[in-house]
């Protein structure tokens, strides 16, 4: 046998080979003067992943969420890769600034980052998400995971819910029929879901029946909506009588904190003795 000694490296390259040959024989013939021996490549090229992230938006200003981008092992060679973002429930422009570009890792690095900027504000809404997808990667291998050549950044709420309150109202009582007392509930700032409350009204010195009409019910408010009404029918009389007054409640609010006290209706006397 004839020895020939390989110099190992850890470059990503194909199988290469190269020639054995021999010189000729004394006193014998050559039937094959040249072998070929290959040298076969044991080096796999380094994957590549994308971490998640997260972070809270703020009141007001920008502030950054940071992507950390990895190989699994250092390269020989240069590898790059291209990204961009993708809206989810957070949109660009609003929420976050669309970013797009390219990232590259000099021979034997192994960690790089991504910054998206995030927009603050001051409405209370739930935690909303957007993608930072990668691809026409050379130089290494996506990394096999379950979420893909992406990873998804977490935009944070950190507002505190609206304060829902109903004001007072009064009217003056009539001789007959009926007139309308109207309460307006309102927020105190814009919201970006909905926000539901149940109203009832409750006897003070006026009493239901004789002197108001009772109303129970639900109110909503959409999206950006701060102001609402509730219209209560007052019973006009003939009878001469101090001012009376009767409560209007709110329960059962939902994405909202509910300022103390209620509504104070007050029914104006207009009878003379």
């Amino acid at each position: 046998p004839i020895a020939v000694t390989l110099l190992g490296d850890k470059m990503i390259e194909g199988d290469e080979s190269f020639e054995l040959v021999l010189g000729a024989p004394n006193g014998a013939s050559l039937a094959d003067g040249a072998a070929v021996g290959t040298i076969l490549n044991d080096d796999v090229l380094p994957s590549l992943s994308i971490a998640d992230a997260r972070a809270i938006e703020g009141h007001s200003g920008t502030k950054q969420m940071v992507f950390t981008v990895t190989l699994s092992q250092a390269a020989t060679g240069p590898v790059s890769v291209a990204f961009a973002t993708r809206d989810g429930t957070a949109l660009a422009g609003s929420d976050y600034n669309a970013l797009n570009g390219t990232l590259s890792f000099a021979a034997g690095e192994t960690s790089k980052t991504i910054a998206v900027t995030l927009r603050g504000d001051t409405v209370d809404e739930i935690d909303e998400s957007f993608e930072l997808a990668l691809s026409n990667l050379t130089g290494a291998s996506f990394a096999p995971s379950a979420q893909g050549v992406s990873a998804r950044g977490t935009i944070l709420n950190d507002d505190a819910p609206p304060v829902l309150s109903v004001s007072n109202a009064e009217v003056v009582e009539g001789a007959s029929g009926t007139r309308n007392m109207v309460f307006t509930l309102s927020l105190d700032r814009v919201i970006a879901q909905s926000v539901t409350a149940r109203y009832a009204t409750a006897d003070g010195t006026a009493l239901a029946a004789s002197d108001y009409v009772a109303k129970t019910g639900s109110v909503t408010f959409a999206a950006g909506e701060t102001s609402k009404t509730v219209t209560v029918a007052i019973r006009g009389d003939g009878t001469v009588e101090a001012d009376e007054s009767f409560s209007l409640l709110l329960s059962h609010v939902t994405r909202a904190t509910l300022a103390p006290g209620g509504g104070i209706g007050t029914i104006r006397n207009d009878d003379l003795p």
